[in-house]
Parts: structure tokens; sequence; C-alpha cells
């Protein structure tokens, strides 16, 4: 840092010392010692907290002038009101003289983000350390960052989204060739960067037809644990970059990548899965997961550049970390197909959800599939029988097998979610499995017909579930129903849904390997 920047920083101190002292932030003795970062000053008090920006100029930042601060004020209490309204109170202004400041008064000498101050232990990686947060609200999570994202200014490409993505790689690869890394992390490195070029070679075509096809937006920008919040219940992002538009624009599965990697590096693995599921349910953004290795790899490494380049005490597990993340990610895994089979109201969905957070797989749901259908090409349809015809049925499984390809494609198991009644679908995704050279199997649901009526009742009359089958519906399946010949019974894992197996016990008996929390 310049002895002209220094000065100034050195002077914003001094500056917010004098506001505390005026009681600007209320009682002096309910104000806390400001804490800094590389480019802030935050204020905290008893229930509020004022963030100012450090004058300084870093390149991909600058608050070196009044005007460019004020802006960037202004930008933040913009951007995060679209993922935390409450908590971002807006701009306020300081003015007077540098000896004698007030806030809000003329003219002005310095502007800061005025916020509600967060209780002291909201953070996410605080809550993921005390086991405070359910996959519930991670599902949540997953629903309102697709609606987010869904929402957030397209970005045409002008550059090859491969090669700007490559040349971040290799400067990842560059610096970290430099750290002081054990000759098993050595090891990582180089398989970890072989890995990258070949699927970046891969998948060029795909990573450049995303910047054309609206899947580069301007988002967030650091997605990840630390810009999370628990409160009452629900995860909340805040901080999102302000200060630079390159920084904020991505592919959206990118940008979900880092909170995914960190969640795994945080131990909650689990959680990234059921975050994943959840995201891809509500965007439907399947055809991207080829690339979500990669985009996992990459992100563990900004992560271990980071670490390197910061030093401490912690840096050497903080490599070792991020390196194995990154190489579990692009290391190839046995892949499953998943084909649940039973009448409505048999417990299909309930026993697959649980393999979620359980094994990571990724379910494919034929309700959720016909709906996003039907809303985009003849949302006239939807509720009616008509929905339900065998042209829109041929329709939904034939897009439910191409979303488990890209799913199987990402390293992970699939689940392809549906009643699988008719022996002719089932055929159809045993073959596809075949292709892609996975093992299948069937998840048998069996239950009374007593149960699934009472089961069908009540999801009716709680409403909010994506199946849309009533009894008239368990009727027709009853009729109509093809029963798994031999060659199918010998792929099967038969369930009574009454009173289903440990997830354990049925991830062991379905060929899927359990995930590993990482502590």
């Amino acid at each position: 840092m310049s002895e002209d920047i220094s000065r100034r920083v050195e002077g914003l101190r001094a500056l917010i010392d004098r506001l505390i002292a005026a009681g600007s932030f209320g009682d002096p003795a309910t104000v806390a010692t400001p804490v800094e970062t590389h480019i802030s000053i935050i204020v905290l008090g008893a229930d509020e907290a004022w963030k100012f920006k450090k004058p300084v100029d870093l390149g991909f930042l600058d608050f070196s002038t009044l005007a460019r601060r004020e802006a960037a004020c202004i930008r933040e209490v913009e951007l995060n009101r679209r993922l935390l309204p409450e908590y971002y109170l807006g701009v306020r202004h300081v003015g007077g003289t540098l000896e004698a400041p007030r806030m809000d008064a003329a003219p002005v000498i310095e502007v800061c983000v005025h916020m509600r101050r967060f209780p002291a232990d909201a953070e996410l990686p605080h809550a993921l350390a005390e086991d405070h947060v359910r996959p519930a609200m991670i599902r949540r999570l997953g629903e309102e960052l697709a609606r987010f994202q869904a929402g957030c200014e397209i970005v045409m490409s002008t550059e090859a989204e491969a090669m700007a993505l490559a040349r971040h790689c290799e400067d990842n690869f560059a610096v970290l060739a430099q750290a002081p890394l054990s000759l098993r992390q050595h090891g990582d490195l180089a398989y970890v960067a072989a890995a990258t070029r070949a699927h970046l070679a891969r998948h060029r075509g795909l990573l450049d037809a995303r910047g054309r096809t609206a899947r580069v937006r301007r988002g967030h920008g650091d997605l990840h644990a630390g810009n999370m919040l628990l409160l009452d219940g629900r995860v909340r992002v805040f901080d999102c970059i302000e200060f630079n538009e390159t920084l904020r624009t991505g592919d959206v599965l990118n940008e979900l990548a880092f909170a995914l990697m960190d969640f795994s590096a945080r131990g909650a693995a689990g959680l990234a899965a059921e975050l994943l599921d959840a995201w891809l349910e509500h965007g439907g953004d399947h055809a991207g997961l080829p690339l979500l290795p990669l985009f996992i790899a990459y992100r563990a490494l900004v992560r271990a550049k980071v670490a390197a380049l910061d030093g401490g005490t912690d840096t050497e597990a903080r490599l070792a970390t991020y390196l194995a993340l990154a190489r579990q990610a692009l290391t190839p895994r046995d892949g499953v197909l998943i084909l649940t089979h039973g009448l409505s109201g048999s417990g299909k969905s309930t026993l697959a959800a649980t393999l979620v957070g359980t094994c990571g797989a990724v379910r494919v749901r034929t309700d959720i599939e016909r709906r996003r259908l039907l809303q985009a090409q003849a949302p006239e349809l939807l509720g009616s029988d008509a929905a339900y015809t065998p042209d829109w049925t041929a329709r939904t499984y034939a897009r439910v097998a191409a979303a488990c390809r890209d799913v199987i494609a990402a390293g992970r198991p699939a689940i392809a979610d549906a009643t699988f009644l008719g022996r002719a679908e089932r055929r159809r995704f045993i073959e596809l499995g075949r292709r892609l050279g996975v093992a299948v199997r069937i998840l048998d649901c069996q239950a009374p017909e007593a149960t699934l009526r009472a089961r069908i009742e009540a999801r009716s009359q709680a409403g909010g579930d994506a199946s849309e089958a009533d009894l008239r519906v368990l009727s027709q399946q009853q009729l109509s129903r093809e029963p798994l010949g031999p060659e199918e019974q010998a792929l099967a894992v038969t369930v009574d849904t009454r009173a289903p197996p440990e997830v354990t016990e049925l991830a062991k008996a379905l060929g899927l390997s359990l995930l590993t929390p990482r502590r």
C-alpha cells in the first residue's frame, strides 16, 4: 500500500473514531471495535452496522475518490436488496469537517452503507459447525437461488467462455506450482491440471454455447457459506460483489458450484447435494451438468490459490482440503441409474429423496419435468387430462432420460423418479443405462391399496406436491400396469414403504456409495 493510500485509510479510521465518540452510532459503550477487511471498515452498533469503503485502488476495484465510494455504496445496497432487503437499510452520508464530523450533514465528506446488524451466531459457517442447518433449509435456498438467477441480467458473451475459463485455470496452476506443496499435493495438482485441460477440450462447445444461450448472467459473484446467514430458520445470502461487474458475471452453474464446493469443504457434502438437487428441480438446467466437475474443481483451485497467497498457520491444511476436493471432482466414478417403480402413493419420491443427501444422487421427476414442458410449450394444458396423453407422456420420459444422461455425465447417481408402470418405458431406460455403461437398478416400491389411498388423499389435502395423481388415476394405473418381468426382477430392490429399510442399507442394496462428511 502506497504512503498516500495509507495516510487516507488512517484518516478514515480517525474519522470513524470521532463519529463513535460523538455518539453517531449510538452510545459509544455499545459500539464494538471496528472490524477491518482489505477494502472496508465496519462499525458494529447494538442493533445496526455501518460499512465504510476504504479509499483504495486495487486494480479490480477503485474506491479512491468520494464519488466512487458513494457509487459503490449505492450499488451495494441496490444489489443486496435483491436477496436480503430487510437488512440493507440504505446509504448514509457524513458531513461537517474531519475534526467534527456529523451523520447526515453537509457538505458531504464521507459515505457508508447502513445495515441492520446480523445476530452474532447467524453466520452460516457457525450454523454448519453446530449442525443447525437442516436439508429443508438448503432445499429452499436452492429454489430461491434458481429464481434469483433467472431474474438476473443476461450477458451475451462476446468472448469464448471456454477460452476465458482456461486462462483463469492456468493462472491458478501457475500460482500453486510455486506454493509449498507436499509431494502428494504436487501429485494432486498435476492430476487436476491434466484433467481440467481434458475437460475444457471435451466441453469447449458446451461452455461457449452457454455463453450464447442466457446461462451467463450478472449474479451474486461470491456465493459461498461465508456470505450466507441462518435467519429465522431460513438461509439467506448477502454481500454480493458490487465493485466489479466482471467478477459478478459468469455461468449460473459455475456460481452455484462455488457454494457446492464450499459446503463440501466444510464437511456438509450432503447439504451440497440437497442444494444441487433443489436448484435443478426448480431451474431445470440439467444440460449444464457435464460441466459441474470442471466448475467445482475450478472453484476449489481458486480457494487453494488464495490460501497459498495469504499464508498463515492453516495454509497447509487449506491447500490439502481444496486440492483433494478438486481431484475428487475430476475423478471419474462408476455411474448408477435408478428407476423408481410403483403406483401413485407408493412412496417412490419420498424414498428416492432420502438418497439425495446420503449418496449425492440427483432426482429427475416426471411430475416436475412434465409441468416444465407444459409451461414452456402448452401452458393451457396444465392440470388437465390432455397433459397425460401418450404424446405428452413420451415427451416427458424423453426429457427425463436426457436429464439423467446429463446427471451421469456429471459423475452423480441419477434417479428417474416416475411410476414406470409400462414395460416400454422401463426397457428404454434400461437400454439407456447400458449405452452409458452404468449399472441400472429398479427401486420397486410396494404398499397395500389402503395405504396408497390414504397417502393420495392426505397429499391432496395438504397441497403443494408436484404430483397431480388422484384416486381416479390410481384406479387407472392398477388396470394398466405391466408387472416386472424376470430380467427386470433381477435388477429390482423391492421395498415395503410402510417400514422402509434404513437409508444406508437401501443405498448398499442399490449399489450406491455414501457421502463421507469432511471434518
